[in-house]
């Protein structure tokens, strides 16, 4: 076993050529995930996000928590997982630094979810685990993880025009989430005078302001999100139910649910 194919959690058994496929499979994964979750929060938040220490002392804490469950048994793949642990049941270096986004960008978010699902959707990565797989001599532990992976893999393959629609969505949603965040909500006090809210500070107008034209304007807010919204989303709507009619359902609902009926 060579010093690359393993880690302080101890090298995994089995041939060393396959180790090396799933350590690689690993470090790619980990290393897409990373940058598509950093530019979710700093999008979704509004935060700078991804100083190289907050980032190491992150890592220590996740290899910790490895060699508490590295031995655990393999668990059913579920595609709303979002955790780097997905494939922790093997050894996995420190992926290579990348540069940290610099605040909120739905560009930046749309370009790395899509870059990772693309990599879990990429038939050739599913071939080379199944390959891998029909090895002699797998330890338990390499045969766990390989079938694992394939589940992983197979789950997210999906006709290219699919995937070309799946590409799509992910920058249709990050716009419309940019263009709610940027809308300038409120409401009219009771001075006629505009302000500045959050739906939240609005719902609370509405339950505690003793003013009926205060209430009205709270009101009025709330409800000026639709008419702002309803185009981009609807859009999204038809762009959902036809990436779903592209992998033979009916509609987005079926698409979602049918694998659990």
């Amino acid at each position: 076993m060579s010093p690359a194919a393993a880690t302080d959690l101890g090298p995994i058994e089995g041939p060393e050529e396959i180790s090396r496929k799933i350590e690689q499979i690993n470090v790619s994964y980990t290393a897409l995930h990373e940058a598509y979750e950093e530019n979710f929060w700093a999008t979704k938040m509004g935060l700078k996000v991804g100083s190289r220490e907050l980032r190491e002392s992150k890592r220590a804490r996740e290899r910790e928590s490895e060699r508490e469950t590295r031995r655990s048994r393999c668990v059913r793949f579920s595609p709303s997982l979002t955790h780097p642990s997905l494939f922790h049941l093997t050894p996995l270096p420190p992926p290579p630094l990348t540069p940290p986004p610099q605040g909120n960008s739905p560009e930046q978010l749309s370009a790395t979810k899509t870059a990772l699902e693309s990599f879990l959707a990429d038939p050739a990565n599913l071939a080379e685990v199944e390959t891998a797989a029909k090895a002699e001599d797998l330890s338990d532990e390499q045969r766990r993880t390989l079938e694992c992976l394939r589940a992983a893999f197979l789950v997210s393959q999906l006709p290219a025009e699919a995937s070309a629609l799946r590409a799509e969505l992910n920058e249709l949603e990050a716009a419309l989430a940019s263009d709610r965040r940027e809308m300038r909500l409120g409401y009219e006090d009771s001075k006629g005078q505009f302000v500045e809210a959050s739906t939240v500070q609005l719902r609370q107008v509405l339950r505690v302001s003793a003013d009926e034209r205060e209430r009205e304007a709270a009101w009025k807010g709330l409800r000026s999100i639709g008419p702002h919204v309803a185009e981009k989303f609807a859009e999204i709507v038809r762009k959902r139910n036809a990436m779903a009619r592209a992998v033979s359902s009916e509609n987005e609902v079926t698409f979602l649910f049918f694998p659990l009926l």
